[in-house]
């Protein structure tokens, strides 16, 4: 019913425009008591006198008593009103085409090449899963997962319908499972909003509306708030209706699915294995403290002494890391040798040679790992005594592992010491997710490296002008001949998405040098947060943002209560442009589905190594731009493009339905069947989302309440606005607030028994177990715990 209505009065205004998309548009001269225009969805603007002032207090004052004035008569017109309207090189930095007569042509062609595009890529991807179904079903392959997608061209389709969360934690985890819920939450809020917005506000607006839209041939903007007029006796109000109903619905729904995934969040914590579930990570040792016979004697004080199980402190080994690395690249050169040679039917003839002193490379790679392996050994010997003395190679992290859950959490409870720098604790990262190196900077360097941290990130947000503008011009120079049309409208929009495309690249590689993470599941959280920001500001807020972030930043600080005027008087111009940005997001899906790179990185390693070999080295897929930090923040900055951009123009909530199920699809597929099982945060990254969705809506709430305080004909639609941002202010409290999700109650955890020799898994550093790999892995840890209840035993 929704594209269907949507269709019917889109025909209808290219019907009655038709005249003026044909030909110019012949108007009159603006008499000089005419409304000035402020830009709201029409590139055409008549721009008044700017008066700015430094005053914010006189400008509010000034602007109330004029709208005061105004609403007490009984006509269409006011005096000019102070704004900053989105110009023309505004569009140039960013890449952002404003509204504008035609935009309806280009529209419908970009949602029939984007639909077109994608299509293509799902019947790439169904020749490519039949020719390498390594790389596409691998998880039915290993067994991970016990249902077979048939071969056809849609049961991948259904396939993945047909899962529910259940099956999708199982399969691929909670957080995976979380990302994909989120988009059933997206599509929940997009039909409850949207279907109301197109089946009754677009009519509203096409026929009451009486708008510039309607002069200026601006056929896509006649079902769009664009096309009511300033002053607007009844519209306005209703608007300011909805804007509260877009609140409420909002917050029923985000704390419906808060509500489900805390459940979740509970049966996953009880479902943690041992040791992760039983143990915690202890940072900012002091000195005298760092070894594990002392932080035994300072658990034993606050713990029984058998509650205690294992403990284990991260060690400076850099020689040992060394020799490690040098024997992994020979047994890494002395396979690919053997691989090769075999390949070869073994002909003496053909017996692979080193590339420099062209000898024999089966004995030299030979010869290389044996003399590593000897080498790490003395090493590993000389640490049996280093280890014990305080200090030393003994760095500020170790893990502490005890016998139950209940302990565990009483632990992450407890306030070791009043500084705050020492004795910090929290729940202990999955073994294999840790990046031992960032355990072993001191405190201080910490310090210094986060603070040249965040001076590169803010150093890559103030960069965002003169890179986009760069791409921008580059893209504008291209002459396509007859595919010009198209290329005019995905050129804009491509020049953003590619600059935006390296982002998460480059903050990966700010948190990796500059920050100290601990496990790769806490840089995808923190990629999550800065990359969501960085959408939100280059993407939602582009046109805002202006000639700079810096300028834009300097002038909010500057003028704080002005904002709602400044969203308004820029923002609204360009939502065809994030109507286009929204199908194109159809396309970038499309090809996620071809794990092209991963399949090009398999065909080469298959020339190199076994099958199995090669699919190895070529998983996982790039976890920059892949990875769960950079998924969510673009699926959230998708979602709130609707929220934000949905009641000035109803089409976005039926575009953005339409990407989420894709992303429903496509998603639901890979996770489960194609790619690895990662890292589980256990839904850290959902919770973050559903922040971000309340933090977008407090500023949809500024967006409307500056649109409705320059447009409306008083001030309640604004005092609507007003109360729905209070409302989403209290909102965004109360969910920071109301649900204790992090850690299980003592109740539940008091009933949990988990068994230790069930797992193999320990937290000690793999360079230590390295000689045990290729025979028994768990071997030396468990050597190790075997050491330590002696240890415990004979300091009873």
């Amino acid at each position: 019913m929704m594209l269907s209505s949507a269709i019917f009065l889109l025909s209808c205004s290219l019907a009655t425009c038709q005249q003026c998309d044909e030909g110019p548009c012949l108007q009159p001269e603006p008499d000089e008591h005419d409304v000035p225009m402020v830009l709201l969805q029409t590139s055409t603007v008549v721009e008044p006198e700017v008066r700015h002032s430094n005053n914010w207090l006189s400008n509010w004052a000034s602007l109330l008593s004029k709208r005061t004035h105004t609403a007490h008569r009984k006509v269409h017109k006011q005096e000019p009103i102070a704004a900053n309207v989105a110009d023309d090189a505004t569009a140039a930095v960013s890449g952002v085409t404003l509204n504008g007569r035609g935009d309806l042509s280009l529209f419908i062609s970009g949602c029939a090449t984007n639909t077109a595009m994608l299509l293509c890529f799902m019947f790439a991807f169904v020749m490519l899963r039949s020719r390498y179904p390594e790389m596409f079903t691998y998880g039915f392959i290993s067994g991970r997962v016990p249902v077979e997608v048939p071969g056809d061209w849609t049961s991948w389709i259904s396939s993945s319908l047909k899962l529910e969360m259940n099956d999708h934690i199982k399969y691929a985890g909670l957080d995976h499972a979380m990302l994909l819920e989120f988009c059933n939450l997206s599509m929940r809020l997009c039909a409850y909003i949207g279907v109301p917005m197109v089946c009754i506000m677009s009519p509203l607006y096409y026929l009451f509306g009486h708008g510039q839209a309607e002069e200026d041939g601006d056929n896509l903007t006649l079902i769009a708030m664009g096309n009511v007029k300033f002053l607007h006796p009844w519209l306005y109000y209703v608007d300011g209706v909805v804007v509260l109903l877009v609140c409420w619905i909002t917050k029923r729904e985000l704390f419906k699915s808060m509500d489900n995934f805390c459940l979740k969040r509970f049966e996953w914590l009880e479902s943690l294995p041992s040791p992760q579930a039983t143990s915690i990570m202890i940072e900012g040792i002091p000195e005298s403290h760092r070894s594990e016979t002392k932080l035994w004697e300072y658990f034993s004080q606050f713990f029984a002494k058998d509650d205690i199980r294992d403990i284990h402190i991260v060690m400076h080994i850099p020689e040992l890391e060394n020799t490690v690395a040098k024997l992994e690249a020979a047994e890494l050169a002395l396979t690919q040798a053997q691989v090769q040679w075999e390949k070869d039917g073994k002909d003496p003839a053909k017996r692979p040679k080193t590339s420099f002193y062209h000898e024999d490379a089966l004995e030299c790679y030979e010869k290389a790992k044996n003399d590593a392996e000897q080498e790490a050994e003395k090493l590993r010997d000389a640490l049996e005594n280093d280890h014990k003395t305080p200090g030393g190679v003994n760095a500020s992290t170790a893990f502490v592992t005890f016998e139950n859950a209940l302990d565990c959490s009483k632990a992450v409870g407890l306030n070791f010491s009043p500084h705050k720098d020492e004795w910090l604790i929290s729940l202990a990262p999955p073994p294999g997710d840790l990046i031992w190196s960032d355990m072993k900077v001191s405190e201080e360097g910490k310090s210094v490296k986060r603070v040249l941290g965040y001076a590169a990130v803010f150093g890559l947000y103030a960069s965002f002008t003169p890179v986009c503008l760069l791409v921008t011009n580059l893209a504008s120079m291209l002459e396509l001949g007859p595919l010009q049309s198209i290329w005019d409208t995905y050129a804009p929009t491509m020049g953003l998405l590619i600059f935006l495309s390296f982002v998460p690249t480059v903050l990966i590689l700010i948190f990796s040098f500059l920050f100290n993470f601990k496990c790769e599941v806490n840089v995808q959280v923190e990629t999550q947060n800065w990359y969501f920001w960085f959408l939100f500001f280059f993407v939602i807020l582009v046109t805002a943002i202006g000639q700079g972030f810096s300028v834009f930043v300097e002038e909010i600080s500057e003028r704080p209560f002005d904002l709602p005027l400044i969203l308004a008087d820029k923002m609204p111009a360009a939502t065809h442009y994030y109507l286009t940005y929204l199908s194109l997001q159809w396309v970038t899906h499309g090809m996620n589905l071809m794990r092209y790179i991963q399949v090009g990185k398999f065909i080469g390693f298959s020339k190199l190594l076994e099958t199995e070999e090669a699919r190895a080295m070529s998983e996982p897929e790039d976890q920059d731009y892949y990875g769960m930090g950079s998924r969510s923040a673009r699926f959230t900055s998708n979602l709130l493009i609707a929220l934000i951009f949905g009641t000035l123009s109803p089409l976005m909530s039926l575009l953005a339905w339409i990407n989420f199920w894709v992303c429903r699809v496509i998603y639901g597929y890979l996770m489960v069947w194609a790619e690895t099982k990662k890292a589980d945060s256990g839904g850290v990254f959902f919770v973050n989302q559903l922040k971000h969705t309340l933090m977008g809506l407090i500023f949809y709430t500024l967006l409307m309440a500056g649109i409705f305080i320059r447009r409306a004909p008083d001030y309640v639609p604004a005092g609507c606005a007003i109360a729905a941002a209070v409302f989403a202010v209290h909102t965004f409290y109360v969910f920071s607030t109301k649900f204790n999700w992090e850690t299980l109650s003592a109740e539940e955890a008091i009933k949990l028994h988990h068994d230790h020799s069930a797992s193999d898994d320990a937290y000690i550093q793999p360079e230590i177990i390295a000689n045990t790999s290729s025979k028994d892995p768990a071997g030396l840890a468990r050597k190790i715990t075997k050491s330590f209840k002696r240890m415990r035993k004979s300091m009873n």
